[in-house]
């Protein structure tokens, strides 16, 4: 389909993927092409013969995959291979193209723009944040009681809107282990500190794909709390999570900064 766009929208677009591009080194390029295999008349020679990241842009262009008004698909991409950072350029970008030409809250009396579907989206979404629950209120007392007291139940814990924790000292896992207070603060050290790389992290603990899903849903403006969520799930139901079993993650996706500090006991 063919795309038209103001030469401005345009300027922002490509000096949005340049920026990107030039922060994009050859390890994370391949983890962006294995990404873009599955899509349809990508094939696999066309990506082998690519070499940079505007060359990928290119490609993503001709398919129709991304252009000046979506880049929904960049996003994701990026979000996939945990590039975080690069997500935070797409951000802006978004929001420049977003605001509002004239100052002030927006009225839905007097602001002809009002009913358009970006400025309705952009009101929710600021609704939405005014509302969300403090991360230090979201702990569960159902949680709370089971730490006093222990639990028989043997189902695996599962992020959901409804069951939001926090590891405590002492907190009994599923499986009957009481959580090792150093692994309790080294995850703290390191959920507090991690965003490059958490989500390959949580691949090499082997946490499942859906439980990653569900708290990117539960909280899809926090990204602090995704991580929280995903690794308190490890903690929780796997009988072989230690603070060793979490230094290697960390080494596996290049995180040794935070690595050296849980093996020189710095946290």
């Amino acid at each position: 389909m063919a795309f038209k766009a103001s030469g401005d929208d345009d300027a922002e677009y490509r000096e949005m993927l340049v920026e990107i591009g030039r922060k994009i080194d050859k390890h994370c390029l391949e983890d962006l092409k294995y990404f873009c295999r599955g899509l349809k008349d990508a094939g696999s020679g066309k990506l082998e013969r690519i070499e940079t990241a505007q060359e990928l842009f290119k490609l993503l262009e001709e398919l129709d995959e991304i252009n000046p008004e979506d880049v929904d698909f960049l996003k994701k991409m990026l979000d996939r291979v945990d590039r975080l950072d690069l997500c935070d350029n797409v951000d802006r970008y978004l929001s420049a193209r977003s605001e509002p030409p004239m100052t002030g809250a927006v009225n839905s009396n007097t602001d002809p723009t009002f009913n358009d579907c970006s400025h309705q989206e952009e009101h929710k979404i600021q609704k939405a944040i005014a509302q969300e629950t403090p991360a230090h209120t979201a702990v569960s007392s159902e949680i709370t009681t089971e730490a006093k007291h222990g639990s028989n139940d043997a189902t695996p814990f599962i992020p959901n809107h409804g069951n939001r924790v926090e590891l405590q000292p002492g907190q009994i896992a599923h499986d009957g282990r009481v959580l090792d207070p150093q692994l309790r603060r080294g995850l703290d050290f390191v959920t507090s500190r991690i965003s490059r790389g958490w989500q390959m992290c949580a691949r090499h603990l082997d946490v499942p794909e859906y439980v990653i899903e569900e708290s990117e849903a539960n909280w899809p403006r926090h990204i602090r709390r995704q991580i929280q969520e995903t690794f308190q799930y490890w903690a929780r139901n796997d009988s072989r999570a230690s603070l060793p079993t979490l230094i290697q993650a960390l080494r596996r996706v290049r995180r040794n900064d935070l690595a050296d500090h849980l093996t020189s006991n710095r946290f």
